[in-house]
C-alpha cells in the first residue's frame, strides 16, 4: 500500500507532496550555452495512486504524462509577441 493512500490524500495533495519531495532531491545542472534548462537528475518518480486506485480513475478519464509534471512551460506570450520565428532562432 503506498503512503499516498494511507494518508488519504486527495489527487492535487499526492501531486504537490510527490513534486516537493523530487524537486528537494534535484541537483541543478546547466550545461554551457544552454537557454532552457533543467536536467533531471531525479529518475524514479513514485507512482501517486495503487493499481486499484488507477483502474477506477482510467473509467472516465484519460490522464496526459501518467499524471506526472510536464517537463516543458512554454511562455506562450513571450512566443506570440516575438514570432515564431524568433523564437526558433532564440532556441
Amino acid at each position: 500500500m503506498l503512503v499516498f493512500e494511507q494518508e488519504n490524500l486527495s489527487p492535487v495533495m499526492r501531486a504537490s507532496v510527490c513534486l516537493s519531495q523530487l524537486l528537494e532531491k534535484e541537483v541543478p545542472v546547466i550545461l554551457e550555452g544552454e537557454k532552457i534548462v533543467f536536467t533531471r537528475t531525479v529518475t524514479v518518480i513514485p507512482e501517486l495512486y495503487t493499481p486499484a486506485e488507477w483502474d477506477l480513475i482510467k473509467q472516465d478519464h484519460y490522464i496526459h504524462e501518467r499524471g506526472f509534471v510536464c517537463n516543458i512551460s512554454p511562455d506562450y506570450a513571450y512566443t506570440i509577441k516575438n514570432g515564431l520565428g524568433f523564437r526558433k532562432q532564440e532556441i
